[in-house]
């Protein structure tokens, strides 16, 4: 018998058809189910401007920059960390975290007649911070453990208050790490985050990432802003699991369902 999200799946749901989990930063929001951060801004072009809208871009596109790197400088990487702490260390990843925020693109540009220039800009948080993930990714090999009936894990969320994250953990209700980034291989993150977020179970992202059979969880609480505190019961069920087919959360078919 078919899962239940295998069953909406092939019933023709689509993934524009739900609401992404989104975080708001001033004028700037981040997309966690896409993981992508928009900023819309208008900006005015300076006195004596040049008339030619390639001109006139370029000058708003000057302007809005700082605007950019300010809001990518608010993106939480996990409980304790914002993209800004790394920025502002003087590390090899900071230092190339910093040379990249530059990645940013316009996906639309609006001119009105007052002269001022509508732009929204769009980074790509996936692409950006992938040597964070790769920096605390897992290397090694796996050990050799059966495999499960599983086929991902679907952590339930909705109802509770918290802030979206490049690498939340999943705790147990004594705060021992059931799921994290450095449980994660290093291949299975290549252009993915170790979890995908979205607003409803039957969002086709969801079964794409965790599978036909994944384990429901339920999350209970939240934990500095971030981390999710699964339930007793469904703590012993993820450590039960685990431990028998390791590569279930080393691959990271990990998937958290929030409030959009």
């Amino acid at each position: 018998m078919p899962s239940l999200l295998l069953l909406l799946f092939t019933l023709g749901a689509h993934a524009s058809e739900f609401a992404p989990v989104v975080t708001e930063i001033g004028a700037a929001r981040i997309d966690w189910t896409a993981m992508m951060l928009h900023l819309d801004a208008e900006t005015a072009p300076a006195p004596g401007s040049h008339d030619e809208l390639e001109v006139v871009e370029q000058e708003a596109r000057a302007q809005i920059g700082p605007q950019v790197l300010d809001a990518a400088r608010q993106v939480r990487v996990d409980a304790a960390t914002r993209t800004g702490d790394l920025l502002g260390s003087e590390t090899p990843l900071g230092t190339r975290l910093a040379e990249t925020t530059s990645s940013w693109y316009v996906s639309e540009s609006r001119y009105h007649t007052s002269g001022k220039v509508g732009l929204t800009a769009v980074l790509d948080l996936g692409a950006w911070l992938a040597p964070v993930l790769r920096a605390r990714a897992r290397d090694a090999e796996l050990p050799a453990t059966d495999a499960s009936n599983f086929t991902g894990v679907v952590v339930d969320a909705r109802g509770l208050v918290t802030e979206g994250a490049l690498a939340p953990r999943l705790l147990s209700p004594e705060g021992a790490e059931l799921y994290g980034v450095d449980m994660v291989l290093q291949k299975a993150i290549q252009g993915q985050p170790p979890v995908q977020y979205v607003s409803d179970p039957a969002d086709p992202r969801a079964w794409q990432r965790a599978g036909e059979a994944p384990l429901l969880l339920r999350a209970a609480s939240v934990r500095d802003e971030v981390d999710l505190v699964l339930t007793a019961e469904d703590s012993v069920r993820l450590q039960t699991v685990a431990s028998r087919d390791v590569a279930l959360l080393a691959q990271a078919r990990v998937v958290l369902v929030l409030d959009p």
